[in-house]
């Protein structure tokens, strides 16, 4: 099957369904992880950062599309 015909397949998945094949799919990497409240304390002191320069005016969003053309062009060079 095409990654393509995949991948929109899988867009169409209810949220919960699209984390739990994401799981999925990192555990068959090999990728592990374990939990860390350092660093989950670390992220969520960084979002809510985030949150109040976005909120204050301080921070703009790119567009996503934007944004997946930059990482297009970084990892074709």
């Amino acid at each position: 099957m095409e990654l393509s015909k995949v991948t929109r397949a899988a867009m169409e998945l209810p949220r919960d369904q699209r984390l739990s094949l994401v799981r999925t799919i990192l555990g068959a990497t090999g990728f592990k992880s374990e939990p860390n409240e350092a660093v989950d304390r670390a992220w969520e002191d960084e979002i809510a950062k985030r949150i109040q320069a976005i909120d204050a005016g301080e921070a703009k969003g790119k567009d996503w599309e934007d944004v997946l053309k930059e990482i297009d062009s970084k990892l074709a060079s």
